[in-house]
């Protein structure tokens, strides 16, 4: 399910692929991938021209039709493909490192987009959450550690200001509670 604004207000909206953005709106994205049928995660089979045939020269190119941009349709369908390929995790900790690498292939690095007036349009941080664990995983940009809290009866319950966590540099999962 996703929240979208349509007309004068925000709509709860079943989404069957799993995957969101930002603009445009999802029945768009959802024609769109109609685009992306070719693609798979093997690669082509050979393919006779005349006298000559033709054969796959690599792995990938069941995904040569990936676009590779960053505008919002372009990492849908990135986003998109990656997660109906991806194989189902075992555990949490394979879930949290698998959906980092489908976001890694959806993330917008410094100086790739730039605004009008010359800033830079970049994913600042990619977040998970994990309702059976009640955790939220994040990666910042400047410190690919990952991070999670965990939100405790007593935290929820408890807890009246905003709490800060330090966070570490050592490139590992760190529990901050």
């Amino acid at each position: 399910m996703i929240i979208e604004p349509e007309g004068h207000g925000l709509h709860l909206i079943n989404d069957p692929v799993g995957v969101m953005t930002n603009t445009p709106n999802l029945d768009w994205h959802l024609k769109n991938l109609n685009n992306y049928l070719n693609l798979q995660p093997m690669p082509f089979p050979e393919r006779q021209y005349s006298h000559y045939t033709a054969h796959a020269f690599s792995q990938g190119t069941g995904t040569q039709a990936l676009p590779g941009g960053y505008t919002p349709p372009q990492r849908f369908v990135r986003a998109a493909y990656s997660r109906q390929t991806m194989p189902q995790a075992q555990t949490a900790a394979d879930g949290v490192n698998a959906l980092l690498h489908m976001l890694d292939n959806v993330t917008i690095p410094k100086g790739a987009n730039l605004e009008s007036d010359g800033q830079t349009d970049y994913t600042q941080y990619q977040g998970i959450l994990s309702l059976d664990e009640r955790a939220y995983y994040f990666v910042n940009y400047t410190n690919r550690t990952v991070y999670r809290t965990t939100m405790t009866d007593e935290l929820i319950q408890q807890q009246t200001t905003p709490v800060i966590y330090p966070a570490q540099s050592q490139q590992q999962s760190v529990p901050l509670n």
